[in-house]
């Protein structure tokens, strides 16, 4: 009778362990897009907060693979691995529910600051689902059942498992559900999980017992499979095509969202096709193809680094942009996904015997943290701008084609390094032929890259975000101090400060945002001038005379000009309450969005620092969305009226940018006094249109540039 109930048993034992797995990949990832959306308006939505985030769930996979691998190698009896493995499932419970950080950042030092805030808010729970899909393949390969011997199909059940959700996540839990309550849905589907592995450690000790050893020859069989060891080589080629896609799919994460906006949609996308390699490469046998993808995906790698220089030309020595992120970005996405398959298929056709499963996928989690790595700590100190998506391509192309022959005469491990230094070598070499020629210093940090240029005849110097103008000055000793580009005589903005200064002798006002501080220009002696700025370079750059006079001149009139480090929302609310007149918000990091900083909650909490005829303009000059629709609709929801002003069909002078603005007020004196001197027109919000709060932002229903 008992060993009747324990057959019985083993009909569940496999499906168990399968929902076990997609449970915990389930939550794996949702918790790494919900990570990032916690953290990012704390970081100012800098592009490198994924990158980041990439690294440390890599961290922690590579740190739960070890476990498992060195529990594996430890002459525990299975009872004592079994009950070991059950401790580390449930002691995370204690750190549930989650919530986002509450310290401020440490701007010094972004990085540190944002792993240990990640580690001390998800390391534990993160590291008890990592440990899973390996411990769950193990478990498996040491019972008698015939799925013993090839137990790498519950990879890649658990990577679909996973896929499902992360496509899931943009589309339908983001927008349908606060970040609050995803947290707490977290917490319980967290003690499921662990309910589940608790069940499934159970059936596995049921499933060890000697008498349900199905195969008498097993032991032999293992015995010889042992005698296939990998060898140096073949750890070096899992680690190098594993290290590629994971830098990659980084690499063109980063190139998206440093000019878009730091969205779960555009990190989630290139992450589910990595994703799907994955699943792929361990569910199909690709063996007989491998030659064919490996000329597949060199062609698409060599053909996206082309096209990436062909986005920019060269004209009388100026970099000019000829095409929009958006364009072509299917084409990104289908390189991404064929190099990724080619390489994880390449990793999954020469998987070992499940002796080796422990050490094969600690190279898989080593590899991965490799190429994160690189692109998010290495290339930010190496490079002054983003080369590391290009050279990825180049490496990856060269490394797949050489890899054909290499394999088979055993000469990869000393020729790969040969490899990826030259194809890195040369196409940084192509990056540099194409760098502008007007550029005179480059500086590249957190919070992405920084030049300052100038124009042809070296008459003005020039402040650039990627390859976006953020404001300048004219070196001429008569012209200078004045502002230009946005923000001269002819623009929405002047017309703003113009009226001010008419109606009121002094009057404070801040700056969100300081690109070269060109809206500096108008502080008067006695009048004090708030200043929030997230990027320690703009603030070294703006403040240095060398580069723009704004600031220094503004304090020789007698002004009083306070620049505070950090984000903007976080630390204007410590200014006094009621007392600004004016605040400008131009805090865009090339075109993309700053979300947390035009949401209702931020609206809000401007109108408080505000006095009561105070007023917010925007600057929303962008390439990309039209953010008219989105604050007008926040500004009705807090009592305003929105009026805007554009100079794009509109006489300029000279040194002037075609630029867009939009006020918000409830002064109707100031309102009607721009309508009618300077022609400003009402911007009538959307009643459809859904409010941007802090739990809902939808950026693409406002995207004027289609995807293609």
């Amino acid at each position: 009778m008992a060993q009747l109930i324990q057959i019985s048993l083993t009909r569940f034992y496999i499906p168990l362990l399968a929902i076990t797995l997609v449970v915990s990949a389930l939550l794996m990832f949702v918790l790494e897009p919900v990570s990032a959306k916690m953290i990012l308006p704390l970081l100012g939505g800098s592009s490198y907060v994924w990158n980041t985030c990439v690294v440390f769930f890599q961290s922690v996979l590579l740190s739960a693979y070890v476990y498992v691998f060195l529990l594996n190698e430890f002459s525990f009896k299975l009872k004592v691995k079994l009950f070991i493995q059950v401790i580390i499932v449930w002691l995370p419970i204690f750190t549930l529910p989650l919530r986002p950080p509450i310290e401020e950042p440490w701007l010094n030092h972004p990085y540190l600051w944002l792993m240990y805030s990640l580690v001390s808010l998800l390391g534990p729970i993160f590291f008890a689902i990592s440990t899973t899909a390996p411990m769950v393949q193990n478990w498996l390969s040491s019972s008698s059942l015939p799925q013993a011997r090839d137990p790498y199909f519950l990879y890649a059940i658990s990577n679909f498992g996973g896929l499902i959700f992360l496509i899931s996540y943009p589309f339908a839990i983001e927008p349908n559900c606060s970040l609050s309550y995803q947290l707490n849905a977290i917490s319980f589907a967290y003690a499921a999980f662990a309910a589940l592995t608790t069940i499934c450690a159970w059936l596995t000790y049921k499933c060890a017992a000697p008498e349900l050893v199905s195969d008498e020859n097993y032991e032999q069989i293992e015995k010889e499979l042992l005698k296939q060891e990998p060898k140096n080589s073949q750890y070096a080629l899992w680690l190098l095509l594993t290290a590629l896609p994971s830098s990659l799919m980084l690499g063109l994460t980063n190139y998206v969202t440093s000019d878009l906006a730091s969205l779960p949609l555009f990190f989630v996308v290139p992450l589910a096709i990595y994703m799907l390699t994955f699943t792929l490469a361990f569910a199909i046998d690709f063996s007989r193809v491998l030659k064919a993808m490996v000329i597949m995906s060199a062609i698409s790698a060599i053909g996206i680094f082309i096209f990436l220089f062909n986005e920019t030309r060269i004209t009388n020595g100026e970099t000019v942009m000829t095409g929009f992120i958006t364009s072509g970005i299917s084409l990104h996405l289908i390189c991404l996904f064929i190099t990724s398959l080619t390489c994880h298929a390449k990793v999954a056709v020469s998987r070992p015997a499940p002796a080796f499963l422990t050490s094969y996928y600690l190279a898989i989690a080593l590899g991965g943290i490799l190429g994160s790595s690189f692109n998010s700590f290495i290339a930010p100190l190496i490079f002054t701008d983003f080369f590391e998506y290009q050279i990825a391509l180049a490496t990856a192309a060269a490394v797949l084609v050489c890899t054909i022959n290499l394999e088979k005469r055993g000469r990869l491990l000393p020729a790969s390094s040969a490899i990826v230094m030259l194809a890195s070598g040369l196409a940084l070499l192509a990056c540099n032929l194409s760098k502008d020629t007007k550029e005179i210093v480059s500086k590249r940090n957190f919070f992405g890259v920084l030049k300052i240029k100038t124009d042809k005849k070296n008459t003005s110097s020039q402040i650039w975000n990627g390859v976006t103008l953020h404001g300048g000055e004219l070196l001429d000793k008569e012209k200078r101090n004045k502002p230009i580009f946005y923000y001269g005589e002819s623009s929405p903005s002047h017309d703003v400060f113009s009226i001010l200064e008419e109606s009121k002798k002094n009057f404070a006002y801040a700056m969100l945002g300081m690109g070269a501080g060109s809206l500096v220009s108008y502080a008067k002696s006695g009048q004090e001038v708030l200043i929030y700025e997230l990027n320690p370079n703009v603030i070294d750059f703006a403040s240095n005379p060398f580069y723009f006079s704004y600031t220094t001149e503004a304090k020789k009139r007698g002004a009083k000009i306070d620049i505070q480090c950090g984000d903007a929302r976080v630390n204007i609310r410590k200014a006094p309450d009621k007392f600004l007149q004016l605040i400008v918000l131009d805090t865009f990091s090339s075109d993309s969005i700053p979300l947390h900083l035009i949401t209702k909650e931020a609206l809000s909490l401007y109108q408080t620092k505000l006095t009561n005829d105070g007023s917010i303009l925007f600057h929303v000059t962008n390439n990309y969305y039209d953010l008219k629709k989105p604050i007008a609709r926040a500004a009705q929801s807090l009592g305003y009226e929105a009026i805007s002003r554009n100079s794009y069909f509109s006489q300029r002078l000279a040194w002037q940018e075609p630029t867009d603005w939009i006020l918000i007020s409830k002064n109707k004196k100031l309102l009607e006094q721009l309508k009618d001197q300077y022609h400003w027109n009402d911007v009538v919000p959307d009643p459809k249109m859904r409010l941007w709060t802090d739990d809902y932002c939808d950026p693409l229903s406002v995207l004027n540039i289609p995807f293609s």
